[in-house]
C-alpha cells in the first residue's frame, strides 16, 4: 500500500507531463487545410451573408452542398479597417520576395480602407472541395459587390486585380483546378536555384520543393516540382511519381512533409529525383 500513492503520482505526472507535450507540439503544427483570400475595397461594412448567397445563387455555378460551407465553422468572413489595422494594408511589406506585385498596387492601396478577409481552415483533411470552390465565388463575389480593385490570396501569395479572378472563373468555372490555387515558383542566389509551389494547403497537402539545384536546372527542376504537385492535386494525397520529359524518365520520391519553412507557414516536402535509364534490347 505503501508504493501505492507514489506509482499512482508519478503515473499522474507522467499523464500531465504527456498532455503538455501534446498541446505544445500541436500548437505549432500548421492546419492541414487553409485557405485565404484579402479582397480590398472601400466598403464602409460587409454585405449580410443572406445579400452574399443571393449573389452567389444568381452568379456562380455552385450547389446546396457548396453553400453548406457558410454554416461551417471553420469559414469565416472578416472585416479590417485601416484605421486599426495598418500594417494590413502593406501587402508589399507581408507577402514573400517571390511573389509579384501588381504595378498598380500602390494606386490601389491608397484608396482601399476595407478588407474583407475570406478564409477556412481545418486541422483535417477534407475529403471534398466544396469548401475551397465556395471561398473562392466568395471572394470574386465580395470584390463584385464592392467594386474592390485588388484580391490577394495569402497561400499561393498571387495577387489578382480589378476583375481578373472573376475572367478566370468564366473561362473556366472549375473553381478549385490546380491552375488556379497553385502558383511553381523559382528562387536563386548566386550560386544555385530552389523551384517551389504554393498553395497546396488548399487541398490539405504539403507545398513541394526542389533545392540546391544548378542554376541552368531551373526548367528541368521546375518541371518536376509541378509535375509531381499536379498529380498530388489531383490524387488528393502524396505519392511517388514518375514523370517523363526532356527525352528522359524520372522517378521521384519526396522526404517526409514537416512545418517550419521560413517562407511557407505550412507543410513542406523536399523532392529527391532519379533519371531512369533506358536499356535497349
Amino acid at each position: 500500500m505503501r508504493f501505492l500513492i507514489p506509482l499512482l503520482l508519478f503515473a499522474a505526472f507522467c499523464l500531465a507531463l504527456w498532455f503538455l507535450t501534446r498541446r505544445k507540439n500541436s500548437a505549432v503544427w500548421p492546419p492541414a487545410v487553409r485557405v485565404e483570400f484579402w479582397v480590398y475595397c472601400t466598403a464602409e461594412g460587409r454585405p449580410s451573408d443572406k445579400e452574399i448567397m443571393a449573389r452567389l445563387h444568381a452568379t456562380s455555378p455552385l450547389g446546396a452542398s457548396e453553400g453548406m460551407t457558410l454554416s461551417d465553422v471553420r469559414f469565416h468572413i472578416g472585416v479590417a479597417k485601416r484605421a486599426r489595422n495598418a500594417l494590413l494594408f502593406r501587402p508589399e511589406a507581408l507577402c514573400e520576395a517571390d511573389s509579384t506585385l501588381p504595378a498598380s498596387i500602390a494606386d490601389i492601396l491608397v484608396e482601399a480602407d476595407t478588407i474583407y478577409i475570406v478564409r477556412f481552415v481545418s486541422q483535417d483533411p477534407e475529403p471534398k472541395m466544396g469548401y475551397l470552390s465556395f471561398a473562392t465565388y466568395v471572394a470574386k463575389t465580395l470584390a463584385e459587390m464592392s467594386g474592390a480593385q485588388m484580391i490577394w490570396d495569402t497561400e499561393a501569395q498571387r495577387f489578382f486585380v480589378a476583375d481578373e479572378l472573376a475572367q478566370m472563373l468564366v473561362d473556366n468555372a472549375d473553381s478549385s483546378r490546380f491552375d488556379l490555387h497553385v502558383g511553381v515558383r523559382w528562387t536563386e542566389t548566386t550560386e544555385e536555384g530552389r523551384a517551389f509551389t504554393r498553395g497546396m494547403a488548399k487541398k490539405g497537402l504539403p507545398d513541394v520543393e526542389f533545392p540546391s539545384q544548378p542554376l541552368d536546372q531551373r526548367t528541368l527542376a521546375m518541371f518536376l516540382v509541378e509535375g509531381v504537385a499536379r498529380q498530388w492535386w489531383s490524387a488528393g494525397e502524396t505519392g511517388l511519381c514518375e514523370l517523363e520529359d526532356f527525352g528522359e524518365v524520372f522517378d521521384v520520391e519526396f522526404g517526409e512533409p514537416v512545418p517550419g519553412a521560413p517562407t511557407h507557414r505550412g507543410w513542406m516536402s523536399t523532392l529527391h529525383a532519379l533519371r531512369k535509364r533506358r536499356i535497349s534490347v
